[in-house]
């Protein structure tokens, strides 16, 4: 099997020294062919549209950039309940900071990292926007997709059919019969 090289199957490479003071916004749009590549990185059907509106700051005297954005599209994919095909919109909203230098370690060897904090690095001071762009649109594809209105009807789902809520069976609970008929 011959392996593919992964990306970036929506380039859009910005170096950061380049852009200019105080904020930038950027308008992205994936093409049909674009959408057809990551719809099979992805493992899904098909990307119907996928779009982007950036606005990005450089930061620490352009060494650095956050990258706020709203990631939009359509994603087909198969029902987890029916397997019947169905669209799945996206519409998110992300923040990212870039950074040129990784996070050195504070006194005592601990980094000093903000969970909350979604950093990406750049490489010799460029960030490749689509890429960033691809990865927060991933982040958003429901892993088990749910068309509207199907359920798991016939199935355990409660107390006594055999459904989480049940207790496991005792293996003891057979000795225990036979006891009562002695």
């Amino acid at each position: 099997m011959t392996e593919r090289p992964v990306g970036p199957e929506f380039p859009h490479p910005v170096i950061v020294a380049d852009l200019p003071a105080g904020e930038s916004r950027v308008a992205l749009v994936a093409t049909a062919a674009q959408r057809d590549a990551l719809a099979r990185r992805f493992a899904v059907p098909g990307i119907d549209r996928l779009e982007a509106r950036l606005v990005l700051t450089p930061e620490s005297g352009h060494r650095d950039l956050r990258v706020r954005g709203q990631v939009t599209g359509r994603v087909r994919q198969a029902c987890v309940v029916t397997l019947a095909p169905m669209e799945t919109a996206i519409d998110a909203a992300f923040d990212v900071h870039c950074r040129s230098e990784p996070t050195t370690p504070g006194p005592g060897g601990d980094l000093d990292l903000d969970p909350t904090e979604d950093v990406e690095p750049l490489e010799d001071g460029t960030i490749d926007l689509g890429e960033l762009v691809a990865e927060q649109f991933a982040l958003e594809i429901p892993a088990y997709p749910r068309a509207p209105g199907a359920s798991f009807d016939g199935f355990a789902t409660g107390a006594g059919d055999g459904g989480p809520e049940d207790p496991p069976p005792n293996p003891f609970s057979v000795l225990a019969k036979l006891g009562e008929k002695g």
